[in-house]
């Protein structure tokens, strides 16, 4: 049988020219993220329906186009969750050691964070250690159980235990992809090894990446926040907002942070520091190589600060807001940034 007119017609048109889709995630769509992002092509819009998601989603070589880009999205920005963590509760006192509560765990335990304090625990290397030391954690995996003590020595009641040594979104090789109205938390690592060229976990990461947008996105309790890292050029994180996240590896700029990133911007974003008595893991900030040119404009930092750094001559911080016990900005600020103590 010959081939139809409309169905030769349909073979001849290019790949590029077939329409774009709308792709869902959740109880009509995909389950996961994950599966959701390797069904898009240029100018697909994957939407993800209200939920939480314990998952890591890793993107690579996805190309939208300038006319076309890709967009991954909450339904409504506010109600998407991805996280690398679970409540942990049913602590009990741990005889003999003042201080120190357990629960039942039967998986690796990542990091340990308190969302009450907004605070990260320190890893104890034995047991009897974590009874001296305030604050810290030890994951007894021979018998199953988690170890905890309090900076205040109260029961805990609900503490959030890391499970994936990964990042929330990780992107590489990627180009015009809109990333908007999604919340990450629970992404740290016990480990010190490197994912795309950082020891840090992080809600969003980007390396090698042209025309990427995060916008009205959400991290925190993670060890790192939203970052552009090396390769990346021509994006935007706008709108966003970090808080309480800490590294135990890279102390340094742990909420918004641009490293070896080109002619990128970071505005209208809010951080929160709740960690660093320095403000240095309390940052939002663009380490520059020579001739990168990026703009931090319009952003607030609260119990926190901004840095530009390197080839600090082609970074522009404008109209910024710096306030806490210890606001600053790292290079002389011009006149319209602001610091209140």
């Amino acid at each position: 049988m010959k081939p139809t007119l409309p169905l030769l017609t349909l073979l001849l048109v290019p790949l590029a020219a077939l329409p774009a889709a709308e792709i869902t995630v959740g109880p009509s769509g995909f389950k996961t993220i994950a599966e959701g992002v390797a069904a898009l092509k240029a100018g697909d819009t994957l939407t993800i329906l209200p939920g939480e998601y314990l998952e890591t989603v890793e993107v690579k070589k996805l190309a939208g186009r300038k006319d076309a880009p890709v967009t991954i999205r909450a339904q409504r920005a506010g109600t998407v969750l991805l996280r690398g963590d679970v409540e942990v509760t049913g602590w009990e006192a741990v005889a003999g050691l003042d201080g120190v509560f357990a629960a039942s765990f039967d998986k690796t335990a990542q990091g340990v964070a308190d969302p009450r304090t907004m605070t990260h625990y320190e890893p104890a290397a034995t047991a009897v250690e974590i009874g001296t030391k305030p604050g810290a954690f030890f994951h007894d995996a021979k018998s199953g159980r988690l170890l905890v003590r309090t900076a205040d020595a109260r029961p805990p009641g609900v503490l959030m235990v890391s499970i994936t040594n990964g990042n929330g979104l990780a992107m590489e090789n990627c180009a015009h992809i809109t990333i908007e109205g999604l919340a990450f938390t629970g992404y740290q690592h016990a480990d010190t090894s490197v994912l795309l060229g950082s020891r840090t976990r992080w809600g969003i990461i980007a390396g090698k990446c042209e025309s990427i947008t995060l916008r009205r996105c959400v991290a925190y309790l993670n060890s790192g926040g939203l970052c552009f890292t090396t390769g990346t050029a021509n994006s935007v994180i706008e709108d966003c907002f970090a808080f309480g996240n800490a590294s135990r590896t890279i102390g340094i700029s742990n909420q918004i942070l641009g490293w070896g990133a080109k002619d990128c911007v970071f505005r209208r974003n809010r951080i929160e520091g709740f960690n660093s008595p320095t403000g240095s893991q309390d940052q939002i900030t663009f380490y520059s190589n020579d001739g990168q040119t990026n703009l931090l404009e319009g952003n607030i930092a609260i119990r926190a600060s901004f840095m530009d750094k390197g080839d600090a001559k082609n970074v522009r911080v404008v109209s910024n807001l710096t306030t806490g016990p210890k606001p600053g900005f790292y290079q002389q600020e011009d006149a319209s940034n602001l610091r209140v103590q």
